[in-house]
Parts: structure tokens; C-alpha cells; sequence
């Protein structure tokens, strides 16, 4: 017997049961025999004005719970976009069950690496509905698949549209992968609209859950590394640098010693940027307004703050010749700075001169002295507890129960 004939006497039934089941049989059936053909003939007869809806939309949910198992992304995609295709005159009737066959065929798409094709199916989903209730959270993971697909298209300014639809959903979620796709979205967008400090500290956020593989960690550790470098020279950035310098495993990744070299405060030379660049994505290699890269930038910028504590004071000709630019470069650079709250010092115009004054927060002399003074004390308050406890262990152990008991605020510890 023909498809033809057997729907036919399906369609004949009177019995709303005996039909529906008719539907649910030929289409395992079909599925099995991978027949698009059939498919399509069974499609256009569940569709049948003189089916009612009783029938066609849970026979349309069998059918999405079913196309999963048609053998070959084609074979797929063409009963789904011609499923999608008859439905369309009467969407309204079938909103969910157009809805799942969209999301159906974006994951055809994305399993062949179509992320264009799967974004724009993805933005066809209505996602408000008076005949049927769209949940915040379905809201939201269409949002975040659609930020992942324009993000591996490179379509950043439309993902941020996108991401600032997902910011507002986001907490109607407890799902992890969800919340990580999302904050790794979110870091890949601040860093294509190149706020990379901000950037920098959410790739750091995400080399510390422990939901992602190791590798996928050591990723985003070294992209955090990559942004910070990028990022305008000054305290906040020397606050993010000494983080990922602290951070043990950032020695694991090629580009700690550029890092290891900001930190410090170290000149850095022509041929370690350059070896830097090759690691850089396209957007982080894009020409800034003067003519410059954001990283020529945020190399010159860090050796200006360099430079700092190597001179108090300098003729402009000479940290010209130092940064490898000219005198009205530097000294535009250096006013910049200044103006910005990134340097502290002062320039001499009439004898071309810069006067530097290294701010404590930015981790200059000053700082580094208290700190190290701290440390020394630390060292000697340990010393001394550990010669006693050598010397007399009988009479500190009493010490710490009589402190313990009587409240002492410096004894934090039991014997």
C-alpha cells in the first residue's frame, strides 16, 4: 500500500484516537526508512484543514520528538524547513509547535558549523505570545544561543544587543552551563568593544570554575592575561596584573613574561611585542584613530609608567628615544596621562622637561617600601613565636590556654 492510500484511510477514521494513532505509526515509520518523501506527504496531510487541531498538534509534536532520528543533517533539515514551510499560513494555530522545529533546525545548523544560519532561525522565535506562556528562562537560553552564534560569526554589535536582552534574565536561572555561557559571552563582548580591564577580571572569574575543563581554564586565564596587557597603563590595570602575576598557574601560559615584565615595571622591547602580536586576535590587531594598535599603545603607555621609576626627571628628546617615538608623541602620551589621572607628574614645555611623581596606589617606591616592611615584620613576630616555642614549649602552650580562656583578641589559635 502507498503512503497515499494509508493516509487517506487515516484521514477517513472517525474515531479522534484511531487517527492520531494512525499519524504516530506511519511517522516512526517514515523516520525509520529515512523517507523525506513520506515525511513531506504526512505533513501536508496533518496539516489538513479537515484534520482537526485535536489532532494535528500533538501529531506535529510527534513529529518533533521523532526528527531527531532521521538519519543525515540534509535529510533533517529538509522535513523540518518543509514542515516549517506548511505551517506558515496557520502559525498562530501551531506557535508551539513552529517554535520547537526552529530550535530543531538551529541545532541542525550548528552541528554543521552554520552559525549564521542558526542565529537567524533563532531570532525568527517569537518569544511573546498571547496563545501560549513563554517561561523567563526559555526566554532566556534562546538569548544565550543566539550571543553564542553571532559571537562565532563575529557579529559582536549585534550580540550585544542580544546580551543586554539576556543581563536583564539572567537571574531567573540556577542552571550552570547556562550562567557560564552567558559570563564567557559577556567577557568575549567586552573584549571585542575593547573595555579590556573589565574583561580581563571576568576571563580570571571563569579560569576559576571548576565546571570547566582544565584546558578551557588555562584558556581563559591566558585570555585574561592577553587583556590586561592591552588594557590603558595605570593603577587599576597594575591591580589586575599583580592578581594574574600571583596566580600560580600563570606561569603555564606562553605569554607570562610580557606579563611578568608589566608587572614589574620593566622596559619592554621591540621584538617581545611583536612576538606578543602574533597571539593577538583579529579585533585586538585593529588600527586606533592616530594611526597606532591598541597594543603599540598599551606598550608605549606602560613604558612611559616604566620609565618612571627609573627617572625622576627627564628631557623629553630623551624619553622620546627611549619609547622609540618622537618628542611630540611622548609628550602628547605623557599629557594624556596626566590628564587622565594615570600619571602623576608634570611637563616643562618651555625647557622640555617631565618631572614624575610614581602615586603610591599605582604600586610605586613608596608603596612597595611599606610593604616590604610589613613583610619583615611578619617574618620577625614568626621568628620569635617559633624560637619560643623551641625554647619553652611547656610555658606557650599555658600562655595559649590561659589566653584562650580568659578571651584573649590575640590568640586565634587552640593549643
Amino acid at each position: 500500500m502507498s503512503i497515499q492510500e494509508t493516509l487517506s484511510q487515516i484521514e477517513a477514521l472517525s474515531a479522534q484516537s484511531e487517527k492520531l494513532n494512525g499519524y504516530t505509526n506511519v511517522l516512526a515509520e517514515l523516520v525509520k526508512g529515512n523517507d523525506t518523501a513520506g515525511l513531506s506527504a504526512c505533513i501536508d496531510s496533518i496539516l489538513n484543514e479537515s484534520v482537526g487541531l485535536a489532532i494535528s498538534r500533538p501529531a506535529l509534536a510527534q513529529l518533533v520528538g521523532l526528527v531527531d532520528k532521521v538519519t543525515g543533517h540534509e535529510a533533517r533539515a529538509t522535513a523540518v524547513k518543509y514542515a516549517l514551510e506548511r505551517i506558515s499560513p496557520r502559525v498562530t494555530s501551531f506557535e508551539e509547535q513552529d517554535s520547537q522545529l526552529r530550535e530543531k533546525l538551529a541545532d541542525i545548523y550548528e552541528a554543521e558549523n552554520d552559525n549564521e544560519a542558526a542565529a537567524s532561525i533563532l531570532q525568527t522565535i517569537p518569544l511573546e505570545s498571547g496563545q501560549r506562556n513563554i517561561s523567563e528562562e526559555f526566554k532566556l537560553n534562546i538569548y544565550v544561543r543566539i550571543l553564542r552564534n553571532l559571537l562565532e560569526v563575529g557579529d559582536t554589535v549585534a550580540a550585544d544587543t542580544y546580551l543586554n536582552r539576556a543581563q536583564m534574565l539572567i537571574h531567573t536561572t540556577s542552571d550552570k552551563v547556562t550562567q557560564l555561557h552567558f559570563k564567557l559571552a559577556q567577557a568575549r563582548i567586552l573584549d571585542s568593544k575593547r573595555q579590556f580591564l573589565a574583561a580581563a577580571a571576568k576571563y580570571h572569574e571563569l579560569s576559576y570554575v571548576t565546571d570547566i575543563a582544565d584546558e578551557e581554564r588555562l584558556h581563559c586565564l591566558g585570555a585574561s592575561i592577553t587583556c590586561a596587557v592591552l588594557a590603558p597603563a595605570g593603577p587599576q590595570r597594575s591591580r589586575i596584573l599583580s592578581t594574574l602575576y600571583k596566580d600560580d598557574r600563570s606561569q603555564q601560559i606562553s605569554t607570562f613574561s610580557i606579563l611578568e615584565k608589566m608587572f614589574l615595571d620593566r622596559l619592554i622591547d621591540p621584538a617581545e611585542v611583536a612576538a606578543f602580536a602574533e597571539t593577538l586576535s583579529e579585533h585586538q590587531k585593529a588600527l586606533l584613530a592616530d594611526g597606532t594598535t591598541v597594543l603599540s599603545r598599551a606598550v608605549l603607555e606602560h613604558n612611559v609608567l616604566a620609565a618612571t621609576h627609573l627617572y625622576h626627571t627627564i628631557r623629553i628628546s630623551e624619553l622620546a628615544s627611549l619609547l622609540g617615538v618622537d618628542s611630540a608623541k611622548a609628550e602628547a602620551y605623557c599629557s594624556t596621562m596626566i590628564e587622565q589621572g594615570r600619571l602623576m607628574g608634570m611637563i616643562d614645555q618651555v625647557d622640555g622637561i617631565i618631572s614624575f611623581e610614581v602615586s603610591e596606589e599605582a604600586g610605586g617606591p613608596e608603596i612597595r617600601r611599606w610593604d616590604s616592611g610589613i613583610q619583615s615584620l611578619a617574618e620577625a613576630v614568626e621568628g620569635c613565636a617559633s624560637e619560643l616555642v623551641r625554647v619553652a614549649p611547656e610555658w606557650v602552650a599555658q600562655k595559649l590556654i590561659e589566653g584562650r580562656y580568659q578571651g584573649c583578641p590575640g590568640i586565634a589559635c587552640n593549643p
